[in-house]
């Protein structure tokens, strides 16, 4: 049938008596409609009035449900005229006096609005229906107030919220006012719920009314504030307030000044407990809103909700002695508990004041260590809290003062930290545990988890700082676990917190006090909640350790039999059962085969022969099962490693063949975790390999496949393995032919061979030659002996470092082969007729020799000859050669390179470059150091006379020495450093490089000179102020590297490092020159590099400086930077995403501003004669732009930012754009995923085989 003749019986069907054929004609009209039914005119004049006459006047409620749901699909396809009927009849419906009609029409007035957003339709169309139904419900509820009930005020500002927060404010078009007037009336209602929704409605305006408008509003209010006579008025318009900050934060900023010095003054007055209510929740959202704003009222504000926590004038805690002295005692019934009075309301007053700290403390990092001062003491004294909410707001309040706090350096301990914030922790934790305790005994579950949120939070933060107070948390956790009358989130919360605690403190303090959980940690394994069973596998995983630590001495390893009867038994029943079942949670079966992994590396010695070989076969099932082959071999890595005797006599050539075959799966996860158990299984059970001597040719034969470039992780496991393998069992590459091996050296023609992985491939070729005896020095030259076109190198030059490393190495563990080798390379090097490939290879393999042997024979001019050669190549080559040389024998060449660079100018960069090189590879041991020693002053005047070299890259390279020798005396060095820079008349090139050397002084590791820094470093930033413009770059690459590396060194002088650095961001016209390029002029910009330095800067300390930092202006500066250079641009898009991360509240203060810097370079249009290079740079910049608009989108409350809403009716207007935006969002959204995939560590630090 036709849809015409469908919809002629439909509309007779709707007619019908029958409410059950009414009821199936609209569905199967509304089915029709979802589809994309188009229909004509005619049809769609007769189907409105059905459906209005069926809505507001048919009998059934079920039909009239139906057709309020086929409304919405009528009215996104349906023309003006239909539209326009169906609002009329609606708005005649708001007056009916039949109340049931009015229900029904203001519902499918709201289910039109809800349902239809402006972006689903045309513009046109989605315009007309919200200013058709925003002007009729403004005519009904513009009515005078004995004509418009309570209800229909209730449904219309309710209408009102829909409308208003679905795109009719930015649809709208004189109606706003109008709309304000309606709203402001409403609020002074007699009715509570109508203020509400007035308040609510009201809000909603705000985000999307003019500017003038709204400032009318935001005056309006502030004037009725002043002259409110009555405490309700007060009341209601400080609501009022709340409710804009929340939805309107950033457009009520610049009038927030005014509202907090009335509601101070208005506090200040005794007032009644709802109205400091009112205001405490109000200070919350101004809090959170306008964090710019209210920053100078913080103190006020501080003190104000200090107060508010001290409130309970029905109620005496006692003093604050008796109170610590008797928390201990008091564990059940205590008085607070059964205190209750149902009227008394104040701790409304204590809860609010909680909630406002909460949110002050968790947005305002950079005031962590005052709040420690003013508002730590307090929070905890107040932890004894009677009522439940308020004491979980208090618990929350001081978890939130945790999470602001900049968490312990890795490696760093409590007692060397000098972070104010965790001092003042450290000072608070007597009375934080002490107060606590009582709490984690507690009835309420609720705030048992807070106390336990707050303690994984604590321990995160400070590791250690519990050391002291093991004994009195255990209890309270134990409390937890054993506890079968609340749900099963307290015990997951207890778990994790024991788990945060097992990984963030030593055993030995854990060990006297852990075996009180072992019982119920073993009855949640049981739990029939998988979850609770999960993270009680991952506590036992800790746990072992702690019982049972392993150290090299057997006094570490001895366990008393009341332990193994206690610990091990049950432990190791508790995990067998878990192991034995196949149809459980896969997270549990994961986590229960490393458990047992676990136990078996600690206390296999404790368990009999027959017990282990009761696990070892379902290791062997698990293995064969692929959901749990990566945990199962995970597990038996760890069981490899255990430098307890575990027999595998039995299934050892299963376990072995398994792991083999392994690494010819295609998953990459399989591949990795089976290499590592391997090399653990050969290194440790060399036995069980010996007897198989097939399987580990196969082993060798599956391992050589997997040495590519292309996944360097699997190639040095894989390499690592067959080192392993040619050390112990070098018949393994027996069958190992030329074309197998001549594949594997060409990995070496991959110029990301770098670092561990290439040491890794010298290690095994320097194995894998010894132990088979193979000459790999003629396939290794078959490489470099190519020849090019242009007879230049046949491959990347990095490729020729790894190939003379390769080759001394193998050199050197023939020392018979030295000298002939040295002299062949000698006489490749002086032969003119050499290919500059073949030179260079010789000259680095010559170097590298030298580096491992002494070479003193070989004269200093052979290699300086190559300095003068054609090829650039070549002549950097021949300054590493005799850097490495001078390595070898720095009393015989370290003189003469000295003595050169005094000599010789046009040389000065190679040989500096060999200094470096000196300097470098000797100051990495105590060896080398003393060594280099006797010519450390020598080498310091030397260098200091080439300070102001014309060539910026002998500058750079006579900064790294100077940088690198200061680091062998630092208390003498950076004295003279500092002296020299403070030396009158230097000039700009020498203070530019000095400063350089002190960046090269600087590491990520400890180092001595970090004191000397720390005493001067203000000196050396104090060349921002500098006149030349190089001077300061170089500062502020320094500011960038020590922020980076070592931020505790500038934490102290940020204040005043950071307006010479914003100022450094400022685009100046004095730095910016016309050049004529023939017909053609050219702009210069000097000042460029000056301001990518300062936002690389900037980011950085965004990373590792956020708690000092003033992020408003720092967000001033971002600002400035989204419409600077394309450089400069896309720094500043990295800035915006990271900062949605960090501080989402100050973002969404400044994002109208950003979004429209954003907007401009989204839909910026390159040139018609743009080249190919502009156009690339151009779509990179508009996809950083997007993913900028992807990540603030994301943010709470940016969905109500009208400048965001307008460029995604940008990007629905645009396919292309839609399409790069949607791309983009997905792209994000992947990463994300991939993030939540990655595993966290399941083991408490590394596991090595003990010796």
């Amino acid at each position: 049938m036709s849809v015409h003749g469908k919809i002629a019986t439909f509309l007779d069907k709707m007619r019908s008596h029958d409410k059950d054929f009414r009821f199936m004609a609209v569905s199967d009209l509304n089915t029709m409609l979802s589809k994309g039914a188009a229909l004509d005119l005619d049809q769609e004049e007769k189907i409105s009035t059905v459906l209005t006459d069926l809505l507001l006047k048919d009998k059934s409620s079920e039909v009239q449900n139906v057709v309020i749901r086929c409304l919405p699909e009528f009215g996104k396809g349906c023309r003006h005229a239909a539209l326009e009927h169906i609002i009329l009849e609606l708005q005649r419906g708001l007056t009916d006096k039949d109340e049931a009609v009015r229900d029904i029409s203001a519902l499918g007035m709201k289910t039109m609005v809800k349902q239809i957003p402006v972006t689903s339709m045309t513009s046109a169309t989605g315009e007309l229906l919200y200013n058709k139904v925003g002007s009729a419900i403004s005519a009904v509820l513009s009515l005078p107030e004995d004509q418009v009930s309570s209800q229909l005020a209730l449904d219309g500002l309710d209408i009102y919220q829909v409308l208003l927060l679905n795109g009719y404010g930015a649809v709208m078009k004189n109606e706003g006012r109008r709309v304000f007037q309606i709203v402001w009336r409403f609020l002074y209602s007699s009715r509570m719920a109508v203020k509400k929704r007035a308040m609510v409605a009201l809000s909603y305006l705000c985000l999307s009314c003019t500017d003038e408008l709204f400032r009318e509003i935001a005056n309006l209010l502030e004037q009725s504030l002043i002259t409110s006579q009555d405490i309700p008025t007060t009341r209601c318009l400080i609501q009022c307030l709340s409710a804009i900050c929340s939805q309107a934060g950033n457009r009520i900023g610049p009038f927030i000044p005014k509202f907090l010095e009335f509601m101070l003054r208005l506090e200040a007055d005794e007032l009644n407990e709802e109205l400091s209510d009112f205001i405490l929740q109000t200070y919350e959202s101004v809090v959170r809103r306008c964090p710019q704003e209210v920053t100078d009222f913080i103190p006020d504000i501080v003190s104000r909700c200090l107060r508010a926590l001290t409130h309970d004038p029905n109620y005496n805690y006692g003093s604050d002695e008796e109170d610590m002295g008797c928390m201990e005692d008091e564990e059940d019934g205590s008085d607070e508990e059964d205190y209750s009075d149902d009227d008394d309301l104040s701790w409304r007053i204590r809860r609010s004041g909680a909630k406002c700290l909460n949110a002050l403390l968790s947005t305002r990092p950079n005031m962590v260590a005052t709040f420690y001062s003013t508002v730590g003491p307090s929070l905890i004294k107040h932890f004894r809290e009677r009522e439940e909410n308020v004491k979980v707001d208090i618990l929350v309040a001081y978890t939130s003062l945790l999470s602001s706090t900049t968490p312990l350096p890795r490696g760093m301990t409590l007692v060397q930290c000098q972070d104010p914030a965790i001092v003042q922790l450290c000072e608070q934790r007597s009375d934080l545990v002490r107060a606590l305790v009582k709490s984690m005994k507690d009835k309420s579950a609720r705030i048992r988890q807070a106390c336990f949120a707050l303690l994984t939070k604590l321990v995160q933060v400070a590791p250690g700082i519990l050391s002291d107070n093991i004994g009195d948390i255990m209890p309270g956790v134990h409390f937890s676990l054993v506890d079968s009358k609340h749900a099963a989130n307290i015990k997951t919360d207890g778990l994790a917190f024991l788990r945060a605690l097992l990984s963030s403190h030593p055993a030995e303090v854990l060990s006297d006090h852990v075996l009180i959980l072992v019982e119920p940690v073993i009855k949640a394994v049981n739990d029939l909640f998988y979850k609770i069973t999960s993270e009680a596998l991952l506590v036992l995983q800790l746990l072992i350790p702690v019982v049972r630590p392993l150290g090299p001495g057997p006094e570490h390893v001895s366990l008393s039999p009341d332990r193994q009867q206690q610990f091990v038994m049950p432990v190791y029943e508790v995990i067998l059962a878990r192991l034995k079942l196949t149809d459980i949670d896969q997270e549990v079966k994961e986590h229960s085969l490393l458990a047992m992994g676990k136990l078996l590396h600690h206390c296999a010695d404790c368990l009999t022969t027959e017990v282990q070989q009761e696990v070892l076969p379902l290791y062997i099932a698990r293995l064969n099962n692929e959901v749990t082959r990566i945990a199962a071999v995970k597990a038996m890595t760890v069981i490899a490693l255990s430098p307890l005797v575990i027999d595998l006599q039995l299934h050892g050539n299963a376990i072995l063949t398994l792991l083999t075959s392994f690494l010819r799966q295609n998953q990459r996860a399989i591949k990795v975790v089976s290499l590592e158990a391997a090399e653990a299984f050969l290194q440790a059970y060399r036995e069980l390999w010996v007897q198989s001597h097939a399987l580990v040719t196969e082993l060798v034969a599956n391992a050589l496949p997997l040495v590519t470039s292309s996944d360097l992780h699997l190639t040095q496991l894989s390499l690592a393995l067959m080192t392993t393998i040619a050390g112990q069992l070098p018949e393994a590459f027996a069958n190992l032919d030329k074309v197998a091996i001549c594949e594997l050296l060409s990995t070496l023609k991959s110029p990301l061979l770098q670092g561990s992985v290439l040491t890794t491939f010298v290690e095994f070729l320097t194995a894998f030659s010894v132990s088979t005896n193979a000459n790999l020095l003629p396939l290794l030259l078959e490489f470099i002996n190519g020849t090019t076109m242009d007879g230049g190198l046949v491959m990347h030059k990095q490729c020729y470092y790894s190939f003379a490393l390769c080759s001394a190495a193998l050199v050197i563990i023939q020392p018979q082969k030295v000298d002939p080798t040295v002299q062949e390379l000698i006489t490749s090097i002086q032969d003119q007729k050499c290919t500059d490939s073949l030179r260079l290879y010789s000259l680095l393999t010559l170097g590298e020799i030298g580096r491992l042997r002494d070479l003193q024979t070989v004269s200093i001019n052979i290699v300086l000859d190559c300095f003068k050669a054609d090829s650039d190549d070549v002549k950097s080559a021949a300054s590493v050669c005799l850097g490495l040389l001078s390595v070898g024998n720095p009393e015989h060449f370290l003189p003469l390179i000295l003595e050169e660079i005094s000599s010789g100018p046009q040389q000065q960069y190679l040989l500096l470059q060999s200094l470096r090189e000196v300097i470098t590879a000797l100051s990495s041991s105590s060896t080398g150091m003393a060594l280099l020693e006797p010519f450390v002053n020598k080498a310091w005047v030397v260098l200091f006379e080439h300070c102001e070299s014309q060539e910026e890259g002998t500058r750079n390279m006579v900064a790294e020495c100077i940088g690198k020798l200061t680091l062998f005396e630092p208390d003498a060095r950076v004295p003279i450093l500092q002296e020299k820079l403070a030396t009158p008349g230097l000039s700009a090139i020498a203070r530019a490089t000095v400063i350089t050397a002190v960046r090269f002084t600087v590491s990520d590791q400890e180092a001595s000179v970090d004191v000397q820094l720390r005493a001067c470093i203000s000196d050396f930033l104090g060349m921002l102020q500098d006149e030349d413009v190089n001077v300061r770059r170089v500062t502020l690459l320094l500011l960038n590297s020590v922020a980076h590396n070592k931020s505790m060194l500038i934490s102290d002088q940020l204040p005043t490092v950071l307006p010479h650095l914003y100022r450094e961001t400022e685009i100046r016209q004095e730095l910016i020159r016309e050049v004529e390029m023939g017909p053609f002029k050219h702009t210069v910009d000097d000042g460029l590099d000056l301001r990518k330095a300062a936002f690389e800067c900037m980011y950085t300390l965004l990373e590792n400086c956020l708690p000092q930092l003033d992020i408003f202006e720092f967000l001033s500066r971002v600002e400035q930077g989204v419409k600077d250079h394309f450089d400069i641009k896309m720094l500043t898009h990295l800035m915006i995403i990271r900062l949605s991360e960090l501080t989402p509240a100050a973002l969404l203060q400044r994002l109208s501003k950003l979004v429209a810097a954003l907007r401009e370079t989204i839909e910026f249009k390159p040139k018609t004669n743009a080249v190919k290079q502009e156009l690339e740079k151009n779509e990179e910049l508009k996809r950083s732009a997007l993913r900028c608009i992807a990540a603030v989108a994301k943010l709470s409350d940016a969905d109500k930012n009208t400048a965001l809403h307008d460029l995604f009716k940008v990007f629905d207007s645009d396919p292309e754009l839609k399409k790069m935006y949607d791309t983009v969002v997905s792209d994000r959204d992947g990463k994300s995923r991939e993030r939540e995939k990655t595993p966290s560590p399941m083991m408490k630090g590394t596991l090595t085989k003990t010796k």
